[in-house]
C-alpha cells in the first residue's frame, strides 16, 4: 500500500522529515477537506487542534483545508479530534483490536492471520455444502470505502449469497427510494455551493446545526444575509430558532409531513404559484396531483392534523412559492419513519412544482448521515454492472436465522448490536440462534462480544479508500499512520475468505488502488484514478465523472431531463398515514430519537475521545415542562422510560423545546442502548426502521 505524500504539499523543511497529505474527515456526510501533517517535529497549524504522537514516533495533526470546497477552512467538532481518534496505546485509543482472535472453550483467544482466515474459510465451506449459499449472510458498512465493499460484494457475488445488506439500510435506503420514485435516480442532485445562491431555504426534519454542523454554518450565515429559512421539526432546535427570527419555524406533530407538503402544494396551486412552463416540460402526474391536493389537504382541513395553523401553512407556501431559487433539504426526521419514502415525494413535489430542481440556488437532496461508500450496491434486489447481489435485507436475514436456515453472518464495522431497532430480539436471535459470526471492527464491542471470529481493521488514516459525500464528490482517503498491530484494510477479510474458498482469480487484487482500478470501469466515476485524485488534494470531483477529461457534474438535472422512461420526473399523489404505534393510556407519549454533533451514531470513537465526552457526558431524554411538573420530572434527575419492547433509565431534561406528549432522545448514545425501546416497523419501500416514532410512557425514578 503506497503512502505517497501529495508533492504540491510537502513542507520545505524536509531535513525534520515532514509531509504533508490531504484527506477528509471520517464521519458525517458533508466531508470536510483537511490536510494532515506529519514528522518527527511539526509546526503547530492551529492553538485549537490537537497534536498527537504516533506509535511510530512522529506526531501528526490535521487542519482543516482553506482550499477545499466543502468546508472553506471550517470544521466541526467530530472534525477538530480527529487526530484524537488515531492509536495511541497510551491512551484512549489502546484498547484497539490489533490481532485477530478465535472463540475457544467461550473465550476470545489470539489467533494468526492464516489460522482465522482459514477456520472462516472451512466454516463456509461447511454450511455451503450442507445449506448452499442461504446458509451464509454479508452485512457491512458502507461509509467505510468503496473498495472494501466492493470487495464484500465480489464475495456475495461468487458464493451466490442473497442474504446481503449495509447500513445504509438503516439511515439512506429512503432517500434512495424517493429519488429514485420521483427523478429516476436515487442519487443527491444538488451542489452544497446551491447554498450560497438559494433565495428561500427549507429544512425538513434536519437538525443540521447538530449533525451536518458546517454545511449548518453556510446557511446560517445566508439566513442573515436575508435568505428566507424554514424549518420544519417536531423538536425547536437550533436551526428552529434561528428560523424564528429570519423565516419560520413549523413545529409539526410526529410523523406528519406528507399532509404538511400536500397542504402547501393546496396553497402553491390555488394562488398560481406553480412554475407551469417547466411541470409542462418536464414533470409528469400534475393533473392528479392538482386534484389530490386540492380536494384532500386544504391547510383548513389538516390543521389540527399536523398541529400547525392554516395562517402558518399558507405563509410558508407563499415564502417558497414567491421566492425564485429555493433549496429544500431534508434529514433524519423524514428517512427514519414507516412512511419515510412518501415523505421524501412529498417534499421533493414541491421542488418539482415550484420549477426548484437542477437550477444554481435551487434543488433537493437528502442531508444523509455518514458518507456512502462509492460503490453503494442497490438497496434493493437490482444490478451494478458487473455485479449483481438479488439481496435480503438485515431484518430478512434476522428472519432467517431465527428459523434456522441462515447459519452464519459476516459483519464488518457495523454494530447491529446498538443500531438495529427491537434490541432484545436481536440479542436474543444473533446470541442463541445464529451459529458463526465473524466481526471485523476497529474496536471491541457488544456485537464482537457474541463473534466467533474477530479481525482487526485499519481505520483513517491507516488505509486507502474512497466514498462519497451528500453532493456526490469522491473523498479520497490518504494513508499517513501505520495500522496497530496486524490490523489490516478491510478489503483483505473477504479477499482472502475468496481464495480459501476457491475463487482466488476472482480476488486478484494486491492493495486498494487495483481494486479501484476494477470497479471503477463503466461507473459515474470511470475517469478517476488514485493520481488523479492525490493530485486534486481536496479539491474532489463531483460525481458523474465519466471520462479522464472531465472535471465533474456540480449538479443533476440542469437540463430538466430525467433518467425515467419518458425523460420526466414523477409526481406522486400520496396521503397522510398515522405512526405505527399511536399513544395509548398505558404508553400515553410518543419517544423520537435523534442525533446531535457531539456523539456520531453509535459511537464507536466519541467514548475515546475525552473533550467530546465532557461535552455530552451521559444521555439525555428531552420532557417537556408542562408534563415534566406533572410526572414530578426534574432536570438531571434519572427516569424510567419504557415501550411494549422494553426499558431504560435515562436522565432528564426539561424543556419547552419540544412540545407535550413527545420524547426525543439520542439515538446511538455508547451503553445507552436506546434502540431497547425502538419499533421494529419499517417502510414498505426501502426497509428502514421507524427509528423516529413508537409509543412511550415515562415515570420519575
Amino acid at each position: 500500500m503506497k503512502r505517497s505524500a501529495i508533492s504540491s504539499l510537502v513542507n520545505p523543511l524536509s531535513a525534520n522529515k515532514t509531509a504533508v497529505y490531504s484527506t477528509s474527515c471520517r464521519f458525517c456526510n458533508v466531508g470536510c477537506g483537511y490536510r494532515v501533517i506529519t514528522g518527527t517535529m511539526i509546526e503547530p497549524q492551529s492553538p485549537d487542534l490537537p497534536i498527537v504522537k504516533l506509535e511510530n514516533g512522529k506526531y501528526v495533526e490535521t487542519v482543516p483545508d482553506f482550499r477545499c470546497p466543502v468546508n472553506s477552512g471550517d470544521y466541526s467538532v467530530r472534525g477538530a479530534f480527529l487526530t484524537e481518534t488515531l492509536y495511541n496505546p497510551h491512551g484512549a485509543t489502546s484498547d484497539r483490536l490489533v490481532y485477530p482472535m478465535i472463540r475457544t472453550n467461550g473465550r476470545l483467544v489470539r489467533s494468526s492471520w492464516d489460522d482465522a482466515l482459514n477456520h472462516v474459510a472451512d466454516q463456509l465451506k461447511s454450511y455451503m455444502q450442507e445449506g448452499g449459499a442461504e446458509s451464509i449472510g454479508i452485512y457491512h458498512a458502507d461509509w467505510f470505502g468503496g473498495e472494501n465493499a466492493f470487495a464484500y460484494m465480489r464475495l456475495a457475488q461468487v458464493l451466490g449469497v442473497r442474504n446481503y445488506d449495509l447500513n445504509g439500510r438503516l439511515c439512506a435506503a429512503s432517500g434512495a427510494a424517493g429519488l429514485t420514485r420521483s427523478l429516476g435516480n436515487g442519487s443527491h442532485p444538488w451542489s452544497i455551493d446551491d447554498i450560497d445562491d438559494a433565495e428561500a431555504i427549507v429544512l425538513a426534519g434536519a437538525n443540521a446545526s447538530g449533525t451536518l454542523s458546517v454545511v449548518y454554518d453556510r446557511i446560517y450565515a445566508r439566513a442573515q444575509q436575508g435568505v428566507k429559512l424554514i424549518v420544519v421539526d417536531v423538536r425547536r432546535t437550533l436551526p428552529a430558532k434561528n428560523a424564528e427570527k429570519y423565516g419560520m419555524f413549523l413545529q409539526i406533530n410526529p410523523g406528519t409531513d406528507v399532509a404538511l407538503y400536500n397542504a402547501i402544494a393546496n396553497v402553491l396551486i390555488s394562488e398560481k404559484l406553480v412554475d407551469d412552463d417547466y411541470v409542462s416540460a418536464h414533470v409528469s402526474g400534475f393533473g392528479e396531483f392538482k386534484d389530490h391536493v386540492l380536494n384532500d389537504y386544504h391547510p383548513d382541513m389538516v390543521q389540527r392534523l399536523i398541529g400547525v395553523s392554516a395562517d402558518r401553512i399558507r405563509g410558508a407556501a407563499m415564502a417558497i412559492g414567491r421566492s425564485k431559487r429555493v433549496l429544500f433539504l431534508s434529514g433524519k426526521g423524514l428517512e427514519h419513519q414507516t412512511h419515510g419514502t412518501d415523505m421524501i415525494c412529498s417534499i421533493i413535489n414541491l421542488a418539482l412544482i415550484t420549477g426548484n430542481m437542477g437550477q444554481v440556488g435551487g434543488s433537493y437532496s437528502p442531508l444523509g448521515g455518514h458518507q456512502g461508500s462509492i460503490v453503494n450496491p442497490p438497496l434493493f434486489a437490482g444490478k451494478l454492472d458487473h455485479v449483481t447481489i438479488p439481496n435480503r435485507t438485515i431484518f430478512e436475514m434476522l428472519d432467517q436465522i431465527d428459523k434456522g436456515t441462515q447459519k452464519a453472518l459476516l459483519c464488518a464495522c457495523v454494530q447491529p448490536m446498538v443500531t438495529l431497532p427491537q434490541l432484545g430480539r436481536v440479542k436474543e436471535i444473533l446470541s442463541k440462534k445464529l451459529e458463526f459470526l465473524v466481526v471485523t471492527d476497529i474496536y471491541p464491542n457488544e456485537t464482537t462480544d457474541l463473534a466467533d471470529v474477530v479481525f482487526p481493521a485499519a481505520s483513517w488514516g491507516e488505509a486507502c479508500y474512497t466514498s462519497t459525500n451528500t453532493d456526490r464528490r469522491v473523498r479520497f482517503y490518504e494513508t499517513f499512520s501505520p495500522p496497530p498491530g496486524e490490523a489490516r484494510p478491510d478489503w483483505v477479510v473477504p479477499t482472502e475468505i475468496g481464495r480459501r474458498m476457491g475463487y482466488a482469480s476472482q480476488f486478484p487484487w494486491s492493495n486498494s488502488e487495483e481494486i479501484f482500478d476494477e470497479l471503477k470501469g463503466g461507473t459515474p466515476f470511470a475517469g478517476l484514478s488514485y493520481a488523479r485524485m492525490r493530485a486534486s488534494g481536496t479539491a474532489d470531483f463531483q460525481m458523474p465523472v465519466p471520462t479522464s477529461s472531465s472535471v465533474g457534474t456540480p449538479r443533476l438535472y440542469v437540463d430538466g431531463k430525467f433518467p425515467t422512461p419518458n425523460g420526466k420526473a414523477l409526481l406522486w399523489s400520496l396521503d397522510y398515514k398515522p405512526q405505527p404505534e399511536p399513544p395509548t393510556a398505558q404508553y400515553p407519549f410518543t419517544l423520537v430519537t435523534g442525533r446531535e454533533n457531539d456523539l456520531w451514531q453509535s459511537g464507536y470513537t466519541f467514548r475515546r475521545v475525552p473533550q467530546q465526552v465532557a461535552r455530552l457526558p451521559h444521555n439525555e431524554i428531552l420532557v417537556n415542562t408542562g408534563d415534566a411538573r406533572r410526572l414530578g420530572i426534574r432536570t438531571g434527575k434519572a427516569i424510567r422510560v419504557k415501550t411494549r419492547r422494553g426499558a431504560l433509565n435515562i436522565i432528564a431534561r426539561v424543556t419547552n423545546d419540544i412540545p407535550r406528549g413527545v420524547l426525543f432522545t439520542l439515538w446511538g448514545y455508547p451503553f445507552s442502548h436506546t434502540n431497547i425501546l425502538t419499533i421494529d416497523a419499517r417502510d414498505p419501500t426501502s426497509q428502514t426502521p421507524s427509528y423516529k416514532a413508537c409509543a412511550a410512557s415515562i415515570a420519575a425514578l
